[in-house]
């Protein structure tokens, strides 16, 4: 499984349903990422994260261990702004190499050791969640339509979104977007569909927002721990 999945799982599992989920993924079983024993409840796992947000949890940590070496941080922060995914990026905020504050990544230094690295303000609401929750939301749904999940009685999805802090505004756009999806098919859809905050989970039915569960902070924190020990324990068993 993937670490995601693995995260997942322990979220739903701790918050809904009391630690039934397993790990799967069966195409010849055409069996979701997670399903119950009797698998009665299967559910799929994706993730929506700006491509800002995803890039500056890879960038922190391979900068971690050289936060004195200024100009290493400097070359390794300049490459990832090189990636294709930001060249729209970098002209909406006037991307200027020399210029620090046009950059996508701001360095924070004091006394000459790297402190934080925070996104540019500029570009933290280009590309705008939703938008991007749309996009995944549909490539489930037309797998969904070709019988990819047809291995459980309910067929629901799970989409994560845990980099950043976001607003209830923000899931009510989710929502939209989804609403709009559904729309569109006129076959099958999920029977619900759980967006995965930093602030708690939001449970879409096919037709309204059903419920919201507070995800506590300090749980979620043991759970990401849990979760990385997990995956670790999963790798070390395949080699």
């Amino acid at each position: 499984m993937k670490f995601n999945e693995i995260l997942v799982k322990n979220i739903l599992n701790e918050y809904i349903y009391k630690n039934t989920l397993v790990g799967g993924d069966s195409q010849k079983l055409k069996l979701p990422d997670l399903y119950n024993k009797e698998k009665t409840i299967g559910i799929e796992v994706t993730m929506c994260e700006l491509d800002v947000d995803y890039c500056l949890q890879e960038l922190k940590n391979e900068c971690k261990n050289i936060k004195d070496d200024i100009k290493s941080c400097i070359l390794i922060r300049n490459k990832y702004e090189k990636k294709e995914i930001f060249s729209r990026l970098k002209e909406k905020i006037g991307y200027n190499i020399d210029d620090e504050n046009s950059h996508i990544f701001i360095l924070n230094f004091e006394n000459n050791v790297l402190k934080d690295i925070n996104i540019n303000k500029n570009a933290i609401n280009i590309g705008f969640t939703p938008y991007i929750f749309a996009k995944m939301y549909e490539n489930k749904l037309k797998k969904l339509n070709s019988g990819n999940y047809d291995g459980v009685k309910s067929k629901n999805l799970a989409v994560s979104s845990l980099l950043r802090e976001r607003s209830s505004e923000s899931a009510k756009n989710c929502f939209r977007m989804f609403d709009l999806s559904n729309s569109m098919y006129v076959k099958k859809v999920f029977d619900k569909v759980y967006l995965i905050l930093k602030r708690g989970i939001y449970i879409f039915g096919q037709d309204k927002i059903l419920k919201f569960i507070k995800i506590d902070e300090k749980k979620l924190k043991k759970l990401v721990e849990k979760s990385k020990e997990e995956f670790k324990e999963e790798r070390k068993n395949k080699k």
